[in-house]
């Protein structure tokens, strides 16, 4: 039972939306999907995403100490999958040079672009 005796509520509809946008996502990175369709989706999945995470965003108490604590939690929680998967794509495609990590510093399809041999 919470603190203040009250239940706390779930709602279902958060859930219900981004499973919807979700498959929004697939279906438009199918190859199935015609083009039309696909460019339709792209409008409307990412802000839908953003709106999404803005009602459920929730800061801690604004003093220096936690704001750094959490900045540092998320960094970390974000950029070293990100540094890991880029490392191990590295290994696989054999490719290590400072050229690529420009490009993954910089991100986006970037990436792909020092891989691919012009020809």
């Amino acid at each position: 039972m919470p603190r203040n005796g009250k239940i706390k509520q779930y709602s279902i509809w958060p859930n219900i939306m981004k499973a919807i946008l979700i498959s929004t996502v697939v279906l438009a990175h199918s190859n199935h999907m015609p083009y039309e369709i696909g460019k339709i989706i792209y409008w409307f999945h990412m802000p839908c995403f953003f709106i999404l995470s803005g009602l459920f965003f929730k800061m801690p108490e604004l003093t220096k100490i936690t704001v750094q604590g959490w900045i540092i939690k998320k960094a970390k929680k974000m950029l070293i999958p990100c540094l890991v998967y880029f490392l191990i794509c590295s290994v696989f495609e054999d490719s290590f040079n400072i050229k690529k990590i420009l490009y993954f510093l910089y991100g986006g399809k970037m990436v792909g672009e020092t891989v691919r041999k012009p020809g």
